[in-house]
């Protein structure tokens, strides 16, 4: 058995989810924290890392929206 909570803290901007897994009697839980950051936050790591032309897509290579499940970054090294 896989049970799984998750909660988001906005003021931390953190997705953290606790899992628990039982199988037979035995039982083992993981934590996970996840840090979520906006396309201007990635730009900016990304030019501090010298990225440049750097862009940030959905996970389909298409422009990010607000209903994009996933943000990708691409940028090339100099």
């Amino acid at each position: 058995e896989v049970i799984q909570n998750r909660s988001y803290h906005k003021k931390t901007r953190r997705i953290e989810i606790n899992i628990c897994i039982t199988v037979g009697k035995e039982t083992r839980r993981y934590r996970e924290s996840v840090r979520l950051y906006s396309a201007s936050e990635m730009l900016s790591m990304a030019k501090v890392a010298g990225l440049v032309r750097a862009v940030v897509v959905d996970g389909r290579g298409d422009p990010l929206s607000d209903s994009s499940e996933r943000m990708v970054i691409h940028g090339e090294a100099p």
